[in-house]
């Protein structure tokens, strides 16, 4: 027992021991991370502080404009429902959608009021002249002689409906005619009825001409007749006829007659109360979900108007579920409307990108189409053919002009490929450029694109939620691509923090740049004042720098224009910041292929610099061993690397991590780059969404 307590007790000793060693290590590295912030006199800290009082002493917030751009970039004029990542927010901010959307509210509008008004009328028609047709009899032959009914009347609500309140005898119809297979009943005034009855003849013999498929038709005695009653009858939801007051839809089926002789058959078709009533709240609620998009539309609330969208397909579903109980006739049709519209709810909520939208649109609305044929349900199937023309129509339409958008940078294309080929050929490069091409090799397989966030990410990534988890689904994953990370290896969702920074950023990197410039001969990238671009050596830089009224904020080390990159995240990167990379960035420009291979051989050993990712447009062969090669060049020819600068002065400013690009390029065709051409280049990639 001694001895046990004893080795516990050296145990416990030496892990005090380390632990007290650590503390006073991280003391150490606390205390000299302090002395250097204290002596923070090139600038890093100055550019800071000032480029933080200067946004705030003009009220901007980046994360207030990117939210802002957000929210009204399907309102921008060259977006459309075609191509606007918020195809439904860009047709609500459309002056001719929203006038077809409060046309479709006023319209069931108007089949609301005539539902309510079928409940107030029970279904009764208010008519003079009827006739009873008979089409089959029992023995299954055509009616075509005589029909065995000895006695036809009407109903309205089980009475007879020639009865009026004061009369004292029934009004009766003032000509009654027996002909072929039919009965005519002529009224002297219109009478009301929501049913009929008839009454078998008398006599065994009779029995075979008893009629199983009959219709019941009325009219104004003007000729226009409408069918009011029949053999074969269903409650039609649907109906959207304003002159029929009926609910029912009728047809001609066999109906069992009674076998019994002089016996009377009742048929009543008033109005259901409880079903009905559903079906005026259907409507009232498809004419709300329509309408407040389009008040929402009018206001600019686009976001709100989507939402409501939405709300309005689950309170219709919710309306249906009740009346596939009360209604088994059409329980059929009743479930596929609940799926579709479901179906079609889950397209807005979850695929709002424009390329899913179309796709999922064509394949739920095909849905509609072949349901709605199979169970002759014809209103779905005519509106599912209609809208998958339409999708298949736009999905062309999306492809063709993505085809044809490389016409906007093919003259540029041809000069950058023309200036490559006369440079590689009149400057001999082509051995240089096998020697690059086999350096990128060696590059990219010693270094693992993630060896910097791989862990940090999936520590974080495994303390969210489940919930989060499965967002995963819908999309990019961030262990697919370098993102943007702090220390904590949490992403980064605030451009307010990535522009500081890049701000504390950029003359660290301007250092770096010099010593590649100068150990490699390579040029910097400025712009005169007539907007030509002058290629200029680190001193030549360094006396501009001095000249110019802010020391810190270079042009040959620019940060990126915030607009471009709001307009980047939002239309590139669906709005996830962390996957910006460019805002603090560098050029260099060489004379030859042999200057890019110094550069980088430069880049790679020092021993402060970690290369993340490498983007190789020099040369086909780079295509299969560089990150992000398979996207488009449009023609340019260089090297983009993605790097992180890690010394005690990135450390002490909490910017280790954050990720800057470095371009590196040949001075011929740096010079064929103009600003025209790079705004046709951006308006490709932002069609594009690259």
């Amino acid at each position: 027992m001694v001895c046990k307590l004893g080795a516990i007790s050296s145990k416990t000793s030496m892990t005090m021991d380390k632990l007290e060693e650590r503390r006073k290590k991280e003391f150490r590295k606390e205390k000299a991370l302090k002395q250097f912030a204290n002596q923070c006199c090139r600038g890093r800290c100055v550019a800071i502080r000032e480029y933080l009082q200067l946004l705030a002493c003009q009220g901007i917030n980046l994360d207030k404009q990117l939210r802002e751009y957000e929210e009204n970039m399907h309102r921008a004029t060259h977006s459309s429902v075609f191509f606007c990542s918020r195809p439904i927010q860009t047709a609500l901010s459309s002056k001719f959608f929203l006038i077809l959307l409060l046309g479709l509210a006023m319209m069931y509008a108007s089949i609301t009021l005539v539902w309510a008004r079928r409940i107030a009328s029970g279904g009764s028609h208010h008519l003079r002249c009827f006739r009873f047709i008979c089409s089959e009899l029992r023995d299954g032959r055509t009616c075509n002689g005589s029909v065995g009914v000895q006695e036809l009347g009407l109903l309205h609500y089980e009475s007879n409906a020639g009865h009026r309140a004061g009369q004292l005898l029934p009004l009766s119809p003032e000509e009654t005619r027996w002909a072929n297979c039919t009965i005519d009943l002529t009224f002297p005034q219109p009478v009301e009825m929501n049913g009929f009855f008839f009454v078998t003849a008398s006599g065994s013999e009779t029995e075979a001409a008893d009629p199983v498929r009959f219709l019941l038709e009325g009219s104004n005695c003007d000729g226009r007749w409408r069918v009011v009653g029949a053999s074969a009858w269903r409650y039609d939801w649907l109906k959207t006829k304003s002159e029929d007051p009926s609910v029912f839809r009728f047809w001609d089926g066999v109906y069992n007659t009674t076998t019994l002789r002089g016996e009377m058959e009742m048929f009543h078709f008033q109005t259901p109360t409880v079903q009905t009533v559903f079906i005026v709240l259907l409507n009232l609620c498809r004419a709300l979900m329509i309408g407040i998009p389009a008040t929402f539309g009018l206001c600019k609330k686009e976001e709100e108007g989507k939402k409501a969208i939405e709300i309005g397909i689950l309170c219709l579903d919710a309306i249906l579920v009740p009346l596939l109980v009360i209604d088994p006739d059409n329980r059929v049709g009743m479930l596929t409307n609940i799926l579709l519209s479901f179906s079609f709810y889950l397209c807005l909520r979850f695929f709002e990108d424009e390329t899913l939208f179309w796709s999922s649109s064509l394949v739920i609305f095909g849905s509609w189409c072949v349901l709605g044929y199979v169970i002759s349900y014809t209103v779905i199937s005519r509106v599912g053919l209609l809208m998958s023309i339409i999708s298949l129509c736009v999905l062309f339409y999306r492809d063709h002009v993505l085809s044809m958008s490389r016409n906007l940078v093919s003259y540029d294309r041809a000069r950058y490929e023309e200036g490559w080929r006369l440079f590689v050929v009149s400057m001999e490069q082509g051995e240089e450029l096998k020697q690059l091409s086999k350096y990128l090799r060696q590059v990219v397989g010693a270094s693992s694109i993630h060896n910097l966030q791989g862990g940090m990410v999936m520590r974080s990534w495994l303390k969210r939620k489940s919930s989060d988890l499965l967002q995963l689904r819908f999309s990019s994953s961030p262990l697919a691509s370098v993102v943007q990370v702090d220390r904590d290896g949490a992403m980064i969702t605030s451009l307010h923090r990535l522009y500081s920074q890049a701000i504390g950023l950029q003359v660290i990197l301007a250092d770096k740049v010099k010593q590649w410039a100068a150990q490699s001969r390579g040029y910097l990238v400025v712009e005169e004042e007539d907007g030509r671009k002058a290629f200029i050596t680190w001193e030549e830089a360094s006396a501009l720098r001095e000249a110019s009224a802010h020391p810190y904020l270079l042009s040959i080390i620019p940060v990126k224009a915030v607009d471009r990159t709001i307009e980047k995240v939002s239309r590139s990167y669906g709005g996830d910041v962390c996957r910006i990379l460019d805002i603090c960035r560098a050029r260099i420009v060489f004379d030859d292929i042999e200057g890019v291979s110094r550069c980088l051989l430069a880049m790679q050993n020092d021993g402060q610099v970690e290369i993340l990712r490498l983007k190789g447009r020099m040369t086909q062969e780079e295509v299969a061993f560089c990150d992000d090669s398979n996207l488009d060049s449009f023609g340019r020819r260089d090297l983009i690397l993605n790097v992180c600068i890690k010394n005690e002065e990135t450390l002490c400013l909490g910017i280790e991590n954050h990720i800057a690009e470095v371009q590196l390029q040949v001075v011929t065709l740096a010079a064929l780059q103009t600003s025209e051409a790079h705004e046709r280049y951006v308006a490709v990639r932002n069609m594009r969404r690259e």
